[in-house]
């Protein structure tokens, strides 16, 4: 019975000593689960720190390159700065960057740092579709604007595998970017030169321009005086020789003294419009009679009238009363639209015609004539200086296609304006519309 007892308390003390190392066992089970689950947590931890380590060079990286575009204004700045900050990088570990941009004839380098690969290794590397391409230690980058590759960037990298999977897709961003800055810094150095020669151009037409003032007010003396006297002296002996039965020498002096006011008249057109240009026409504004004025035009053109065998028409309104302006300046439009008018027909009509309008506000003056007329396209740049309708009408014609300019210029100055109507074989008319009181 005792044998019975020890063996029993065997058997309780093996199961007690199974059971502990049962517990043994799960604590270790537990503690290798433990052992295993801090390695992943903690290959993740330095995963993630990896991965912030690198997102924060190429966050430094792209700060760099921020600060780069920012703080440069041309061209061969940008390209030198960026090469010194790309090599500069540590992170990067290039040995070389080289900046190159495209022209129409050569391909051009910008700036370079380090120890660049040959260019055209890197060229090679590109095509219209790949944007960016690493090979044996070479990285070439496009430098793209809207689209279209302007250049390109040069870099000796190293030649480990995982090198481009770090950068090249970063870089290959950069691209675009910094494609943008070059093609930009392009454009505003194109705008500078530009602008110096437009300046340059500006000064140039100033100079020509007081030279063109200086000779026209001299020879404003110069032309005039002389013209002026020979006029007069063929006057003087039209006069002399009519008293005295010099008949045969009487059509050569009306022939110079017509030539001669033929060619007052067009200095003095060329002087006006030199005035205009030079913004020194100045508009009187008084008080005057509108039907003496236009009685007085009126009488002064009949003889041009006559000359082509034309009929004069004129109709005024009673109540045109008096006006407040340039009285003179009036006067000369309308004698350049007679004159015209009388000029283009032959055996025809000619008519002025005076109106009020708009409550008595505007005055409508309109010279009308049934003369050859005008294409569309002769109206459309009728008011241009020096145009005529055509070549043959300057031939024919004469004159110096000043007349219509100053005119338009005048009314405009005036607060007026000038329109024209016009049909070729049938005639045109000039419609002059004036404010009654010029302020």
């Amino acid at each position: 019975m005792s044998a019975s007892i020890a063996d029993k308390g065997e058997s309780m003390a093996l199961r007690a000593r199974v059971r502990e190392l049962e517990a043994m066992v799960e604590h270790l089970a537990d503690a290798n689960v433990r052992a295993a689950t801090l390695v992943a947590e903690l290959e993740e931890a330095r995963a993630v720190e990896e991965a912030l380590r690198r997102r924060a060079e190429e966050m430094a990286l792209q700060r760099a390159v921020d600060r780069t575009i920012a703080g440069s204004r041309y061209l061969g700045e940008l390209a030198v700065s960026l090469c010194d900050v790309l090599v500069a990088n540590a992170a990067l570990e290039c040995r070389g960057v080289g900046v190159y941009l495209d022209t129409e004839r050569s391909r051009r380098r910008l700036g370079a740092a380090g120890e660049p690969p040959e260019v055209e290794a890197c060229a090679a590397l590109l095509t219209e579709e790949a944007r960016s391409h690493w090979d044996a230690g070479i990285a070439a980058i496009a430098l793209r604007a809207q689209g279209a590759k302007i250049g390109h960037l040069c870099l000796a990298t190293p030649r480990r595998a995982e090198w481009p999977d770090r950068w090249m897709q970063v870089l290959h961003s950069l691209g675009d970017q910094l494609g943008n800055a070059f093609d930009r810094l392009r454009i505003e150095a194109r705008e500078r030169e530009l602008m110096i020669e437009l300046a340059d151009a500006r000064d140039r037409a100033i100079a020509a321009t007081e030279a063109k003032d200086r000779f026209l007010a001299t020879m404003s003396h110069e032309l005039r005086t002389p013209l002026n006297a020979i006029i007069g002296y063929a006057e003087l002996l039209q006069e002399e020789s009519d008293e005295s039965g010099h008949h045969d020498a009487l059509q050569d002096l009306r022939r110079i003294s017509s030539s001669g006011k033929h060619l007052l008249a067009l200095i003095n057109d060329v002087l006006d419009l030199s005035k205009i240009e030079a913004g020194k026409i100045e508009i009187e504004r008084r008080s005057f009679d509108l039907t003496r004025l236009l009685t007085e035009v009126a009488e002064i053109v009949h003889p041009l009238v006559a000359r082509n065998n034309n009929e004069l028409w004129v109709e005024f309104a009673d109540t045109l009363g008096a006006m407040r302006g340039d009285p003179a300046k009036v006067r000369q439009i309308l004698l350049n639209l007679l004159s015209n008018a009388c000029k283009f027909t032959e055996r025809g009509v000619v008519s002025l015609t005076a109106s009020v309008a708009r409550g008595d506000e505007l005055v409508i003056l309109e010279v009308r004539d049934t003369g050859i007329g005008m294409s569309e396209d002769e109206v459309a740049r009728v008011f241009e200086p020096f145009v005529q309708a055509d070549m043959s009408t300057s031939r024919r014609f004469g004159g110096t296609g000043l007349g219509l300019t100053i005119s338009a210029t005048y009314a405009a100055l005036m607060g007026g304006s000038i329109r024209v109507r016009s049909t070729p074989g049938e005639g045109t008319a000039f419609t002059l519309t004036l404010p009654r009181e010029q302020g």
